[in-house]
C-alpha cells in the first residue's frame, strides 16, 4: 500500500487511454536529475536515457509509438 505522504509514481490509465502511462509533472520535476542518466524500462526493451536529453527522449517516445502502432 502506498504512503500517503509520497506521490505515486504511476497514474492509473483513463478509460479512453489504451497504452502507456502517465508520469505526474510535479513527480517528473522533484526527482528528475540532468546529470545522472535514467533506466527506463519498456515492453521492447531496456533503454538507457538522459532525462535533461529532450532530443533523445522525442526519439525514443517517437520509435515507441511506431512500435506501438506496428502491433
Amino acid at each position: 500500500m502506498p504512503n500517503s505522504h509520497k506521490p505515486q509514481f504511476l497514474k492509473p490509465l483513463l478509460p479512453d487511454f489504451h497504452s502507456g502511462v502517465t508520469i505526474p509533472l510535479g513527480f517528473f520535476t522533484a526527482h528528475r536529475r540532468e546529470d545522472k542518466p535514467e533506466n527506463m524500462e519498456t515492453k521492447i526493451g531496456r533503454y538507457r536515457s538522459n532525462l535533461g536529453s529532450d532530443t533523445r527522449r522525442q526519439e525514443t517516445h517517437r520509435r515507441l509509438e511506431r512500435f506501438h502502432h506496428s502491433t
